[in-house]
């Protein structure tokens, strides 16, 4: 395609230099990238196995759309089998663990308020002695369970949720399974006129394979950002790299215009925050994760995340507890050491009551587990997670003091291993907000044994770092 006709269609890509990050090794217990892995590539057309009986299952919402896990055991290689489905009653793929994954009561199931619109109308898969049965016109209403039958009943016509965010998100959705599946002549259902009189089927059909094999395949769509009524943003993940897809929409709710474009140009980063931040912690700590890139930010897809930074305690060689307890919590370094104030503040969120992790596990269902929110003078919102179990110390409209202590290190939420998580944000709402690169006052900088004095310092992934002196205001 030559740019005359590139322009023409309503599409800009432009493409930066964008990097991949290798996966993370496979953990033995369901987590959230356990399951990502399984509606990636690797598991997209496997067959849908039929020597195994189900056992139970559960749900988990994965930027912003819901996958349900049905676990199963098989005795002819003794190996839990996870199958996945997507909401539509879609059979995904599966992946396998030695260890039984994460039970969850299906009792606390949760399902998705947004309809699929009567894509899949019935749906039914038989596994050796069980089935599982889809009746999906719209969301799910009740998830019957018995000893060989699993069946998800959904009503159609469910009123929309009252997110403004909705529309873009059922269109945009469709039209990510279609470029996900391949199905490009599905890719122009839902634009308007105007915009199939600019782009043909044969000229998306090119545009999009040219970029599907250009970045791969779409891992996820995350949560868009709205820029004005008829206008939203969304970051979309591939397997070599993230881009921007900015949708415009009319008032029937058609796609009018769509622009993919490098990350960094789609969700610019915020002004510098105001708030004058100290590190979180007492002592000599190392960035585990940090530094505002794909290579060094953990979530660097997310929003409001992006920046997010995470510490520990390391010796010189990088290893963060004794010699034989890596999967104990408190054989870490950093487990139970004190969790303090960045700043002066007001509380205005408190989650207390979430299990620490076995290390090496993930909590799927509660990404920052144990946390603190904390509302700045500057209108700026302190996250900070991971916290111990029952150990936090302040409650919501507390009053605290920078470098007050609030809590202990702990294992809870998507922590791999004790770690203190922070991230400030624009907003109080963990949804939907934008994260500020943070830059923290006075930071002594550890390099081959030597230590620097930073002003303002912004922590990088692998460095030694620690408090050097108080804010002028202690």
């Amino acid at each position: 395609m030559n740019k005359t006709v590139f322009r023409s269609v309503l599409f800009l890509i432009v493409i930066g230099s964008l990097h991949v990050e290798a996966a993370s090794q496979r953990k033995l217990n369901m987590s959230i990238e356990d399951a990502q892995r399984a509606i990636s590539d690797e598991a997209m057309g496997s067959p849908f196995p039929a020597d195994c009986k189900l056992l139970k299952m559960s749900s988990m919402k994965l930027e912003g759309v819901y996958y349900h896990i049905f676990i199963t055991y098989l005795k002819t290689n003794q190996m839990w089998r996870s199958l996945v489905f997507d909401n539509r009653g879609r059979f995904m793929g599966y992946y396998e663990t030695i260890e039984e994954p994460m039970d969850v009561d299906a009792d606390a199931i949760v399902f998705s308020s947004v309809s699929d619109a009567g894509d899949a109308s019935g749906f039914g898969a038989v596994s050796g002695t069980s089935l599982i049965e889809f009746d999906v016109n719209g969301p799910p209403d009740t998830a019957d369970l018995d000893e060989d039958t699993y069946s998800f009943i959904s009503s159609p016509g469910r009123d929309r949720p009252g997110d403004p965010a909705f529309r873009f998100v059922e269109v945009t959705q469709r039209l990510i399974d279609a470029v996900y599946y391949g199905r490009y002549q599905r890719i122009r259902d839902d634009f308007s006129d105007r915009a199939q009189e600019k782009l043909s089927a044969e000229q998306a059909e090119e545009l999009f394979r040219n970029l599907r094999e250009k970045f791969g395949r779409v891992r996820n769509l995350g949560d868009p950002e709205l820029r004005g009524g008829n206008i939203a943003v969304f970051p979309v993940s591939f397997r070599k790299g993230i881009l921007g897809l900015k949708v415009t929409l009319n008032e029937q709710d058609q796609i009018d215009e769509l622009s993919l474009l490098p990350y960094q140009m789609a969700f610019p980063d915020l002004e510098q925050h105001k708030t004058m931040l100290t590190l979180p912690f007492g002592g000599r700590w190392r960035t585990l994760w940090g530094g505002g890139t794909e290579k060094t930010s953990r979530h660097f897809s997310d929003r409001n995340r992006q920046h997010a930074l995470e510490f520990v305690i390391a010796d010189r060689y990088g290893i963060t507890h004794q010699k034989d307890g890596r999967w104990k919590a408190d054989q870490y370094y950093a487990y139970g050491r004190p969790v303090l104030a960045p700043a002066d503040g007001k509380v205005v969120q408190v989650v207390r009551e979430v299990e620490d992790n076995k290390p090496g596990t993930e909590n799927p269902f509660s990404r920052f587990g144990n946390m603190v929110v904390i509302e700045h003078a500057t209108n700026e919102f302190s996250v900070i997670g991971h916290l111990m179990y029952d150990s936090i110390t302040v409650n919501t409209g507390d009053v605290v003091k920078v470098r007050q202590q609030i809590a202990l290190c702990g294992n809870s939420g998507d922590s791999l291993q004790p770690s203190i998580y922070y991230h400030l944000q624009d907003s109080p709402r963990l949804q939907n907000s934008r994260g500020y690169s943070p830059v923290f006052q006075s930071v002594l900088v550890w390099k081959r044994g030597r230590g620097t004095v930073e002003d303002l310092h912004e922590p990088v992934r692998g460095e030694y770092i620690e408090q050097h002196a108080l804010a002028p205001e202690e």
